[in-house]
C-alpha cells in the first residue's frame, strides 16, 4: 500500500527550536507573557509616580522574565540536539509516512520505526517551516513544510486537520 504523504525531516537546531516552542503547554506561554506584561505596566506606572527605583526594578524584572522563558526554550532544544549528536553522532534524519488509518516514522540513524493512530495526535501546531503533531507524553512528529517527497505537500495542512479528529 502506497502512502498518501511521505515526508523527509532533519532534526537541526532551527527544526528543534521551533518544535520546542510548539510544544511549550499554552498555559505556561500565556503565564510568562502575562506577567513580564504586568512587571512592564507596573514599571510605567512607577514612572508616572516618581519612583525610578521601583521603576528600574520593574522593568528589569520583566525583561528577565521574557529573557528566562526563551533560554528555557533554547536550552531544551539544545539538549536534544546534543543527545543526538552524542547517540548517532549527527542531526537525526526521518522519513514520516502517513497512510489512510495510520502514521508510520522511521528514524534513520536508529533504523527503529514507530506506528501511530491519528487518534493519538492531540494537537497540530503549524510553525514557519514544520508541522509540528503532538501526541500524548509530549511526544512530537515533526514534518517538514519543505520535505515532502511527493508533489502533492500543498494537500498536507487539510488532509492533516481532518484526520486528526482529537487534535486542537
Amino acid at each position: 500500500m502506497e502512502p498518501l504523504f511521505s515526508n523527509a525531516c532533519v532534526q537541526t537546531e532551527q527544526n528543534l527550536l521551533e518544535m520546542t516552542r510548539a510544544s511549550v503547554p499554552v498555559w505556561y506561554r500565556l503565564y510568562c507573557r502575562l506577567l513580564s506584561a504586568v512587571m512592564a505596566v507596573c514599571a510605567i506606572v512607577m514612572v508616572f509616580m516618581k519612583m525610578y527605583m521601583f521603576t528600574a526594578l520593574f522593568f528589569a524584572l520583566a525583561v528577565i522574565l521574557a529573557a528566562v522563558y526563551e533560554a528555557k526554550i533554547r536550552s531544551a532544544a539544545k539538549k536534544s540536539l546534543k543527545r543526538n549528536e552524542e547517540l548517532y553522532g549527527r542531526d537525526v534524519e526521518t522519513r514520516i509516512f502517513f497512510y489512510e488509518d495510520t502514521i508510520i516514522g522511521k528514524n534513520l540513524q536508529s533504523g527503529t520505526a514507530v506506528r501511530t493512530g491519528y487518534d493519538k495526535v492531540k494537537k497540530i501546531v503549524e510553525t514557519p517551516s514544520l508541522y509540528v503533531l503532538i501526541l500524548d507524553g509530549n511526544i512530537s512528529i515533526l514534518v517538514d513544510k519543505g520535505g515532502f517527497i511527493s508533489d502533492n505537500g500543498a494537500d498536507f495542512s487539510k488532509f492533516i486537520k481532518e484526520k486528526c479528529v482529537n487534535a486542537k
